[in-house]
């Protein structure tokens, strides 16, 4: 070996041992509580955030059960949730412990396989694992799998997702599907995340809606569309549903620059609050109480 190589081998020696260094530092600084074993994809968004806060989206979650639900939670605990776009199990390992049961449902193989990993790493008994989306018919669908940093930006083509490598995944009609997976329990809470697909999985389980009224927590990429975020609402309210809140970032809206001034001033608070008019801007949880 020459002096040129034996010089690069010692940087590149040196690099690692500071980078090992520093991920030990960072996920020792992690709160306990949120420290369980996760397996993660390089490079992803949600995967990043577990790394270094131990759970994705860690703040919106406590405000939810600790604030805005939580007069709900022996409910819970005598009932189902259902995670309709579990991606690789984030929000079913926190939901885990605090309801009876956990049906979590996956079409996109890369996030199945994380998602089931997790779900044995946790040892989560009451995780139930489906290797399909749910939607408002049977079918094999095009799916988009996002292979720009973002495995959770996945999704259906007829939800308007594009981009990325293209298979066939499963999707099936809820009502078809939920009465006996949950074998008896009540359905006593919904999360939808589907990148834009969220209406079809509600129609798709209007029956179940119907009977169970569950509290709905789902996203909005966007207002308008047929998919948009205020077809959601509308047809929720069709349902009866007319108690909306938003919980967000209070930076939520703002320019990037101003964001990251509000975070640098104040940190991170949620802001919990009654929905008005839907805005055109993505909204990570929105809630419908019944």
């Amino acid at each position: 070996m020459n002096q040129v190589q034996v010089a690069r081998s010692r940087r590149l020696a040196l690099g690692l041992m500071l980078r090992r260094r520093l991920l030990r530092w960072l996920l020792a600084a992690r709160p306990a509580v949120h420290a369980a074993p996760f397996a993660v994809l390089p490079g992803d968004t949600v995967s990043e955030e577990v790394l270094v806060a131990g759970i994705y989206e860690a703040a919106l979650l406590s405000a939810l059960f600790d604030g805005l639900l939580a007069s709900r939670r022996s409910a819970f605990l005598q009932g189902a949730a259902v995670d309709v776009g579990a991606n690789i199990g984030n929000h079913s390992l926190f939901f885990a412990p605090r309801f009876a049961a956990v049906h979590a449902f996956e079409p996109n193989p890369p996030a199945l396989a994380l998602l089931r990993c997790n779900a044995a790493l946790a040892g989560a008994s009451r995780l139930h694992v489906h290797a399909f989306g749910l939607g408002d018919r049977d079918a094999q669908l095009p799916f988009s799998h996002n292979t720009d940093g973002n495995l959770g930006g996945s999704g259906f083509g007829f939800a308007g997702v594009q981009g990325g490598q293209v298979r066939l995944c499963e999707l099936r009609r809820g009502d078809g599907v939920l009465p006996q997976a949950l074998q008896g329990l009540p359905l006593a809470l919904l999360k939808i995340d589907v990148e834009g697909a969220e209406l079809a999985v509600l129609q798709g389980l209007a029956d179940t809606v119907a009977r169970e009224r569950p509290v709905v927590v789902f996203e909005s990429n966007r207002a308008g569309g047929a998919q948009g975020g205020a077809q959601v609402l509308a047809w929720l309210r069709a349902q009866a549903y007319s108690d909306f809140h938003v919980v967000e970032d209070e930076s939520a809206g703002a320019t990037p620059l101003r964001r990251l001034a509000l975070r640098l001033l104040h940190g991170e608070r949620i802001r919990i609050a009654p929905l008005g008019d839907l805005q055109d801007r993505p909204y990570p949880m929105l809630v419908a109480l019944p």
